[in-house]
C-alpha cells in the first residue's frame, strides 16, 4: 500500500520498503541493491535509492516515512527549516501521535504529542512540518536550563520566526511544559520590548541585584533621527547597550559605534555591556552597572543624602 507522501519522496529519491515493492521491485531485489552498495538504508524499512552521500532534505524525508502515517518534522528541526539561526542540529527531530511509540535512534529524536493535527501544519510543506511558533516552544522545553529555554523564544522573536502573540497561549496551553513559567516571565518581558536574550538576562540581573528599573528600547530622537537604546533610565539620562554576537559582525560593528557616538553627542551616557559576561561573571557586570550609575546620579538606598537624580541646566 503506497502513501499520500510517495510522490514527493521518491522525487528525492527516497521511499519506504512498502513503496519500492509497489513499483514492482521484490524483496530479494532490494536486499541486493542495499547489500551491493547501490542503494541505501538509512532506517529500518527506508531505502535511498543512490549510493551517493545523502542530503538533509533526504534524511528529513527517510525519517518521517520511517515514522509512520501522520508524523512531521517538529522541534530543531522545523524551527531550522523556517529560518532559525543559531540551533542546527545534525539529528532530525520528528513528531508523531500521541498513541504511538516509535523508539528514536541516534540520527532521529522521536517527539511524541496527542495535538498534532493539520492544524498544526504549515500547508504544503513536504515532508510535513509543525508551525514556525510550534517548533520553537517545542525545542525550548528541550533545553536543559531555563535560561537556555528562554533564549530560544527570543532569538525566535527577535529573527522574525513568531510573534509573542503566538507564543504566549500556546506556552500557557500547556501547564506540563517544561520550564514553563520562566518562558511566560520572557515572553512578558519580551512583550515589554526586549527582544534579545542577553537584554533579558540583563533585566533579570537588575532586578536580582536591586538596580534602578530601566526603560527597553528607548526611542530617542537624534537630528531627526529615531535611535532606540536597549536600556535607559531617564532620571539620569543614561543608557545601556547589550553587546551580543550580533555585534561581532564588523559592518554591525561599526554601525553600532557610529549609533552610539550620535547618541552621546546629546549629552546621555552610555556604558555597554557584553553579554559573555553577563553570562558568566553577573556580579562584576551588576557591579560595573552600578558604579556607573552611581557616577550619574543615582544614590542607592542607604547611601549618603545629597546625591540625586541629575537635573537639566
Amino acid at each position: 500500500m503506497t502513501t499520500a507522501s510517495e510522490p514527493d519522496s521518491w522525487l528525492d529519491q527516497v521511499a519506504s520498503l512498502e513503496q519500492v515493492r509497489a513499483r514492482g521491485f521484490s524483496y530479494d531485489q532490494v536486499r541486493r541493491r542495499i547489500r551491493s552498495g547501490q542503494w541505501q538504508s538509512p532506517l529500518p524499512g527506508i531505502v535511498i535509492l543512490h549510493s551517493g552521500p545523502s542530503t538533509r532534505r533526504q534524511r528529513e524525508w527517510a525519517a518521517t516515512l520511517w515514522a509512520g502515517e501522520g508524523s512531521a518534522l517538529c522541534a530543531a528541526t522545523a524551527a531550522e527549516l523556517d529560518g532559525l539561526r543559531g540551533y542546527a542540529d545534525s539529528r532530525v527531530h520528528v513528531c508523531v501521535p500521541g498513541h504511538r511509540r516509535p523508539r528514536g535512534t541516534p540520527t532521529v529524536v522521536v517527539h511524541r504529542s496527542g495535538t498534532l493535527t493539520v492544524a498544526e501544519l504549515v500547508p504544503d510543506r513536504h515532508p510535513a512540518r509543525v508551525v514556525a511558533d510550534r517548533a520553537l516552544v517545542e525545542l525550548a522545553a528541550s533545553r536543559a536550563r531555563p535560561d537556555d529555554a528562554c533564549a530560544v523564544l527570543a532569538a525566535g522573536v527577535q529573527q522574525g520566526l513568531a510573534t509573542v502573540e503566538q507564543l504566549m497561549p500556546r506556552v500557557r496551553a500547556d501547564s506540563r511544559l517544561r520550564h514553563r513559567a520562566a518562558l511566560l516571565t520572557a515572553l512578558a518581558d519580551i512583550g515589554a520590548g526586549s527582544e534579545s536574550h542577553a537584554e533579558l538576562l540583563a533585566i533579570k540581573l537588575i532586578r536580582r541585584y536591586g538596580l534602578p528599573e530601566a526603560r527597553r528600547q528607548a526611542a530617542v530622537m537624534i537630528n531627526g533621527q529615531l535611535r532606540v537604546i536597549d536600556l535607559y533610565w531617564d532620571d539620569w539620562d543614561a543608557g545601556a547597550e547589550i553587546l551580543g554576537g550580533f555585534h561581532l559582525d564588523v559592518e554591525n560593528w561599526w554601525d553600532d559605534r557610529w549609533r552610539n557616538a550620535q547618541i552621546q553627542s546629546t549629552g546621555t551616557v552610555l556604558i555597554e555591556l557584553p553579554a559573555r559576561v553577563l553570562r558568566r561573571q553577573p556580579a562584576l557586570a551588576m557591579d560595573v552597572l552600578r558604579n556607573f550609575l552611581i557616577s550619574r546620579g543615582w544614590r542607592p538606598a542607604g547611601s549618603q543624602p545629597g546625591i540625586g537624580p541629575k537635573t537639566a541646566s
